[in-house]
């Protein structure tokens, strides 16, 4: 409870700017990020830091002025008598002695500060396996420094320049002090050196930034150009960002305005409040006699409080009071109820405790803004939640949408009403001047408290209502691990049934220029890919999901050109029935049909299977993210628990319904966990637990497409497991490729992972008389634009590596060592080898066009304007236009192959 009322708040602003840095301006790295996040913490605390010195010199003073009376107290009384004189002294001067704590302010102050930078930090998955390399200096920032070594023992060094900086800082800042507060300044910075001395060297990094920027503090508050300085510093700081977000590759052209229009506000509305409405509030200030005082403070403490009533209580039991059971039992937390008091708890420590701490420190202008500022806010997000709000649809244990297009499609006045509503509440502030109107405004803002207040209580008496209905069974579950329980998916026949097994896997962005590497780094492979012909001259129809997988799983009838052709229909319509072509055709040829985590299935990230409705016969499942936790469990990877991640989205999810419109998606993206739709782990969970989803009961012939995006890597660092069980070192990676940065790595170590598990599950199928009447292709929708050792000496080298498309095949009964083929494929080509000599259809069961492979001549293929599905929604066409392709022939390896299109 106290870590959330205090430090959970600073904590959560340490992961919010860490993680709008890393996904928003993500070039800078992750030292890029740590120096970020320091420099906004330090800007934060900067006016409490200020205020601090303020009574620290004020108590300076006073002790300098009293020192001459006490020494002559001392010098002429002893004992008690000393004491009463003493005591008579302070209190002629209105002084006492536990005021000398003041001078220790500023340390008090740090340490929330420090306690929630370590804890955050230190417990941060990115820096786990994170890097810094300069010149010969090779840095885990998940592991002390280790730069210096004497014999057998590693000196840390970071810790002691983070040492003597402060030991500068101290110097300056204390020019003047007491030797008394000389000692207390040096024994601190001793105590963060053996605190901070075998930290990981991201937090003793983030900590050297800390105290450089306390130094450049204490150096600048004996300039009279400081606040300029800082000011200057801040505008440019943020003039970076803008310029950063504005070279994302997909924002558009209105998030774009808005972008640059928040930075023109923000420079010019503090030089406009302290040019111009300086002078008008100093008129209304000077008006505040106590009672005003008191009206304000009861504005401001009335505001604060319904805003944390609303987005602490009211909002996150009205989620979870939807369906209890299911936030029920997550991790080690049984009751839902707690997820509700942990928010409330943050939500007053945010809303309340921390503003209310500020408040009484600070001078009756900043009080005054403060209830202007949560004035505002609670009328803001009053208006967000309930008028302009959004249907969110069915929303996971973990707080991820189906998919982000609930932010997308809204109307025009989603953006121009809430902006008018924050403009009225300002100005109905200004109106609280006048007493009936103040009056009738608070009897209002004090009736939502008491209705956020009695809903809430509301929805907290059904959640545990129903949780304690169901709790024994609930437990009984979690007991005997039926929750979590692994059952089988997929079921083939065996050889001796005389039927047939067709299986497609379909890896997302899967690397096929990397097989001979996997075959000459783990060279088990070779045995487990008996019988396969690896197709290396292969190419997809687009370098993004949209427009290469269509044609993968329909044939050549779904290349973009031909579903352009098709434009009087959407193209998610056309999607759709794309991914329906190979099942429908193995359907009506009377064979049982699986379907696992079809890709985008109505242009929807997940979810959305309404396409596949219509086909109850068809087995369609989402096995993505479905065995996290069991997956967890089994690598022993800690810090990841469900309820954990539930604890923390359920707060940024109140705060996503309370922000402006335009400004969820940007949030959502920002803070939406790692272990959701994004992560390798999500993904590589069903591939880690292939083997147990498979059974071999099957007395029919049977066609399976598994879809798997583990190969598709958002992140530069995913979760190897506990002590790395699943890490391939670049040492080892540097043996069999040339890779360049960390995107190349990442790509190896993902793409190398899961063609290691579909070996183990081809051995699991050896070993049940399950292979040799499987026919199997392995075939990705695209490559990336990353260092490929066949392409990089083209002029645009990731042009073929973008379209590049792993191609893998296994017939019935075929043997022998993997066989290298030069034949020039296009992913269309996995439809007729899945269904060749098979008695199925040859004609298109949704079109009635003739099923043919259209490999003559040149094939051109084509770059995606974006990869958002949201974006092309509601659109018939691909604008191919637009960033245009190429065509291609023959051999890609050869760059004269390939023609760019204009």
């Amino acid at each position: 409870m106290i870590y959330d009322l205090l430090i959970g708040p600073i904590e959560t602003i340490v992961e919010w700017t860490f993680l709008f840095i890393t996904d928003k301006i993500s070039f800078i790295g992750i030292i890029g990020a740590i120096i970020g996040v320091s420099i906004v913490i330090n800007f934060l605390a900067l006016p409490l830091y200020n205020i601090a010195d303020k009574i620290k010199e004020k108590e300076s003073l006073i002790q300098l002025k009293l020192q001459p009376q006490a020494d002559r107290i001392k010098k002429a009384f002893k004992g008690d008598e000393r004491f009463m004189m003493m005591q008579t002294m302070y209190r002629q001067n209105n002084y006492h002695p536990f005021y000398s704590l003041r001078s220790s302010l500023a340390i008090l102050i740090e340490i929330p500060f420090f306690i929630a930078a370590y804890h955050y930090l230190s417990h941060n998955e990115l820096l786990q396996n994170a890097f810094l390399n300069i010149g010969l200096i090779n840095l885990n920032l998940g592991q002390p420094d280790h730069l210096f070594k004497i014999g057998k023992l590693y000196i840390n060094l970071l810790p002691i320049l983070m040492t003597l900086i402060n030991i500068i800082s101290s110097m300056i800042y204390s020019k003047g002090s007491s030797r008394k507060e000389l000692i207390q300044l040096y024994g601190l910075s001793l105590i963060f050196l053996i605190l901070l001395y075998e930290s990981p060297s991201g937090l003793v990094i983030y900590w050297i930034c800390n105290n450089i920027f306390s130094l450049l503090k204490n150096i600048l508050q004996k300039s009279k150009y400081g606040k300029k300085f800082v000011y200057a510093f801040f505008v440019l700081m943020l003039f970076f960002t803008c310029i950063a977000m504005s070279k994302q590759h997909n924002i558009s052209k209105s998030n774009l305005m808005i972008i640059w229009i928040f930075f023109i506000c923000f420079i010019t509305i503090p030089l406009f409040m302290f040019k111009v409405f300086k002078k008008q509030t100093n008129i209304i200030i000077k008006k505040i006699d106590e009672k005003a005082e008191v009206s304000f403070f009861i504005i401001f403490i009335i505001s604060s409080c319904g805003l944390a009533l609303l987005l602490g209580f009211l909002l996150p039991s009205s989620v979870i009071a939807t369906s209890p059971i299911e936030f029920s039992c997550l991790g080690k937390t049984n009751n839902p109820y707690s997820y509700v008091l942990s928010s409330l708890y943050f939500f007053t420590g945010l809303c309340v405790i921390w503003p209310l701490v500020i408040y009484k420190m600070f001078s009756k202008r900043t009080k005054y803004f403060l209830s202007l500022i949560f004035f505002t806010l609670f009328i803001c997000s009053l208006t967000n939640v309930y008028i302009f709000n959004y249907d969110y649809g069915n929303i996971s244990q973990t707080f991820a949408f189906e998919s982000a297009a609930v932010f997308e499609h809204k109307s025009k006045m989603y953006v121009f009403l809430p902006l008018f509503v924050f403009v009225l509440s300002i100005v109905l502030f200004f109106c609280l001047k006048n007493r009936k109107i103040k009056s009738a405004v608070l009897s209002i803002l004090f009736s939502i408290c008491i209705a956020e207040l009695s809903l809430g209580v509301y929805k907290s008496y059904f959640i545990i209502k129903k949780y304690n209905a169901n709790k024994e069974n609930l437990l009984a579950a979690k007991r005997s691990g039926e929750a979590n329980s692994i059952t089988p998916v997929f079921n083939l026949a065996k050889e001796e049934t005389g039927k047939k097994n067709v299986i497609v896997i379909f890896l997302d962005r899967g690397i096929n220029s990397y097989i001979p590497k996997f075959l000459e780094h783990f060279p088990q492979l070779q045995k487990s890919f008996d019988g396969f012909t690896w197709y290396r001259n292969a190419l997809s129809f687009g370098n993004f999901t949209t427009v290469g997988a269509p044609a993968m799983i329909g044939g050549y009838e779904y290349t973009p050109e031909k579903m352009n052709e098709r434009n009087e229909e959407l193209l998610r319509d056309k999607h759709n029935e794309a991914c329906l072509v190979m099942p429908k055709l193995f359907l009506d040829g009377g064979w049982n049909v699986t379907i696992t985590d079809p890709p985008l299935p109505n242009y929807s990230e997940k979810s959305d299977l309404i396409a596949f409705k219509k086909f109850p016969q068809m087995k369609v499942q989402e096995l993505a993210g479905k065995y996290d936790s069991n997956y967890l469990e089994a690598l022993n990877i800690k810090g990841r628990e469900i309820d954990k991640i539930c604890k923390k989205q359920s707060r940024n999810f109140c705060i996503i319904q309370a922000l402006y419109p335009k400004a969820r998606l940007y949030f959502y993206n920002v803070v939406k966990d790692s272990i959701n739709e994004t992560s390798f782990e999500h993904y590589y969970s069903s591939l880690y637990f292939f083997n147990q989803l498979t059974e071999f009961n099957s007395q029919n012939n049977n066609f399976f497409f598994i879809e798997n995006d583990a190969t598709h890597p958002d992140s530069d660092t995913p979760d190897w497991g506990a002590d790395n069980k699943l890490l391939i070192t670049e040492e080892e990676i540097a043996k069999y490729y040339d890779y360049k940065d960390s995107t190349d790595l990442v790509h190896y170590r993902v793409n190398a992972l899961c063609i290691k598990e579909v070996g183990k599950w081809l051995d699991y199928l050896k070993e049940n008389n399950a292979y040799n009447n499987s026919r199997i292709i392995i075939v990705s929708d695209h490559g990336r634009g990353i260092h490929l050792e066949e392409f990089i000496n083209f002029k645009d080298y990731k042009a073929p590596a973008y379209f590049a498309a792993l191609f893998m095949y296994k017939d019935f009964d075929s043997t022998g060592p993997v066989i290298k083929d030069d034949t020039f494929m296009m992913n269309a080509d996995t439809l007729c080898f899945a269904k060749e000599n098979l008695g199925l259809s040859d004609t298109n069961p949704f079109t009635g066009n003739k099923l043919i492979q259209e490999k003559d001549g040149e094939m051109h293929v084509y770059y995606a304007a974006t990869r958002s599905t949201t974006k092309i929604y509601d659109n018939k066409e691909f604008d191919l236009k637009e960033l245009g392709g190429w065509a291609v022939k023959e051999n890609i390896f050869d760059e004269a192959n390939w023609r760019r299109l204009e």
